[in-house]
């Protein structure tokens, strides 16, 4: 038991970035083979927020799992864009649109 506690469990959770994924995903490695199956590689993406689209409701601070998002005087910033997992609830729940996650 206590060898699993001591593992590092980074890409076991949707809010988690493997670096092991994304490392073999930028030397050219379409998958990984595990036990379990096979888990096709793809690299994360960069949340874009468009600004002057944006009317501050806030929900994308509510359901964003990483804080990627801070409210400064009544404007809602991408304050820790590289927190980001693309999990897409922001990007779903904004009602402007104004949120987009861009490919490398």
């Amino acid at each position: 038991m206590s060898v699993l506690v001591g593992f590092d469990f980074n890409g076991t959770l949707p809010t988690e970035k493997s670096g092991l994924g994304e490392w073999f995903y930028k030397r050219g490695s379409k998958e990984m083979k595990f036990l379990t199956g096979t888990y096709k590689l793809t690299t994360y993406g960069v949340i874009n927020m468009q600004r002057e689209k944006c009317i501050n409701c806030g929900l994308c601070i509510e359901v964003c799992p990483r804080g990627v998002y801070v409210e400064e005087n009544g404007e809602i910033l991408l304050a820790h864009g590289e927190k980001c997992v693309n999990c897409s609830a922001c990007v779903k729940q904004c009602p402007v649109k104004c949120l987009e996650i861009l490919s490398w």
